[in-house]
């Protein structure tokens, strides 16, 4: 399996074009936007901004006009919180040093269902984030 992905990956490197031209950019995310131009535009300055590797979330919005917010780092609105994850106290953040990340499909509702990630993860002396 690992030869298929590293031949997967320099077939897509082999294929790939760079079109960091912002003029092009600019088109892509118009035609995106069904047409509309200063949507396209906002998406546009979006990536400028965060990079081809970066993340742009649109979202609709109760505003008469549209609008574009630069948040740095990653927020989540929902999500299961305790106070048991905060890493640091005086600031009241979380923060991890090469985390492992767990992308899970549905609701988890038994810890039983990732027991054995959870042993290895603890093994390993890593942190899990679970996305669920």
């Amino acid at each position: 399996m690992n030869a298929c992905v590293k031949r997967c990956m320099a077939f897509l490197q082999l294929i790939h074009e760079q079109f960091w031209d912002k003029d092009l950019i600019l088109r892509v995310a118009t035609i995106s936007a069904n047409g509309d131009a200063e949507i396209g535009s906002l998406v546009a300055q979006g990536i400028e901004l965060v990079g081809l590797d970066g993340i742009l979330e649109v979202e609709d919005g109760n505003c008469v006009r549209d609008e574009l917010e630069v948040v740095e780092g990653v927020k989540y609105d929902v999500g299961y919180v305790s106070p048991y994850f905060v890493t640091d106290s005086n600031s009241y953040t979380v923060s991890y040093q090469r985390p492992l990340f767990l992308l899970f499909e549905k609701p988890l509702r038994n810890a039983a269902l990732v027991q054995n990630i959870l042993e290895q993860c603890h093994a390993c002396g890593r942190a899990l984030v679970i996305f669920a």
